[in-house]
């Protein structure tokens, strides 16, 4: 007797789901099942120092860290997750940064962009560094920051270069303000600091390729 080959196929598909082993639900089984090859992503973020998220609420002028940066920095976790005034957060800080600290708030609040910080806890030596993005709005507003936060610890630094970036990015955005202002001598000032900023760089670009072997 004859059978239809299509009638064959449904009963061996229907014979193969009962048993669980048709190659549909197989796949389905193994795409269910977590693969042990990709590296937990949690590790692979404290490995790399990240302790945190931090952000920005730019029309508020609120700070939000997540719990972990709060208590690294000596801030009460609480009241640090749901957002603190940029003045009280700046306050709570190591008093020698607090003034860089609410300039590069300020100026990240003028023109958004990339967003790199070093914060000092109010102990002078724990340190994070802030590290994300400035949006702007549909208007082209800056609008929200949002990041990472990486822990340095007391035997830890920066690299000097890197250092020297972030000087030079703060530089700017002072030069944008102080045109603002309308103020000759006070540009000036600025003009010079940036000049020895961009000295100060290409010294540590030199000091970095003679540092490199041949």
């Amino acid at each position: 007797m004859r059978i239809d080959i299509n009638l064959r196929y449904r009963y061996c598909e229907r014979r193969d789901l009962r048993r669980g082993t048709h190659r549909g639900s197989t796949m389905a089984a193994s795409l269910r099942r977590p693969s042990r090859a990709l590296p937990d992503l949690r590790s692979a973020l404290k490995a790399s120092g990240v302790v945190g998220t931090w952000r920005y609420d730019v029309p508020k002028a609120l700070i939000a860290v997540s719990a972990p940066v709060a208590r690294r920095l000596g801030l009460a976790p609480e009241a640090a997750t749901r957002g603190l005034p940029l003045a009280a957060f700046v306050a709570a800080l190591h008093r020698a940064g607090r003034a860089r600290i609410q300039a590069a708030f300020e100026a990240a609040a003028e023109r958004g962009g990339p967003f790199d910080l070093t914060l000092r806890a109010r102990d002078g030596a724990t340190r994070v560094s802030l590290r994300g993005r400035v949006a702007r709005d549909p208007l082209g507003q800056p609008r929200q920051g949002d990041g990472i936060a990486l822990a340095f610890g007391p035997d830890e630094d920066p690299e000097p270069q890197a250092i020297v970036n972030r000087m030079a990015e703060h530089a700017i955005a002072l030069r944008i303000l102080c045109a603002d202002l309308r103020q000759p001598g006070l540009c000036a000032a600025v003009d010079d600091l940036m000049m020895e900023i961009g000295f100060e760089l290409a010294r540590q670009l030199e000091a970095g390729r003679e540092g490199v072997p041949h």
